[in-house]
């Protein structure tokens, strides 16, 4: 990799942060919705964080590709941190959904 392509990965592993961390806030205040029973408004934020985290895992994926087709990659702290932030936040998301589908039931069968 040249340092052009460093300069990428720097870039890119900050661009998965960010959209982690602002996932990461969609999910705390879609928790907050479901510990309030606002469920339609829990659906809107999940999704959007969601949407975060599909463009996240399109960029750590593409150099996941590369370094399976042989380019080397070299190692980055940052990158590292991205992707556990990334995958972090990936579980957070599907806890939060499954935690809202158990609290709609929940309420449901308690009207």
């Amino acid at each position: 990799m040249d340092m052009n392509s460093k300069y990428d990965l720097t870039n890119d592993a900050m661009q998965i942060i960010v959209w982690a961390g602002d996932a990461r806030q969609l999910i705390m205040t879609a928790l907050e919705k479901i510990a309030q029973h606002q469920f339609s408004k829990t659906r809107s934020l999940l999704d959007e964080a969601e949407s975060l985290l599909n463009n996240a895992h399109k960029i750590q994926s593409r150099y996941m590709s590369l370094e399976a087709s042989g380019t080397h990659i070299p190692y980055s702290v940052l990158f590292n941190h991205a992707q556990d932030s990334l995958m972090i936040t990936m579980s957070e998301l599907n806890i939060a959904k499954k935690m809202s589908i158990i609290m709609k039931s929940e309420v449901k069968n308690h009207e």
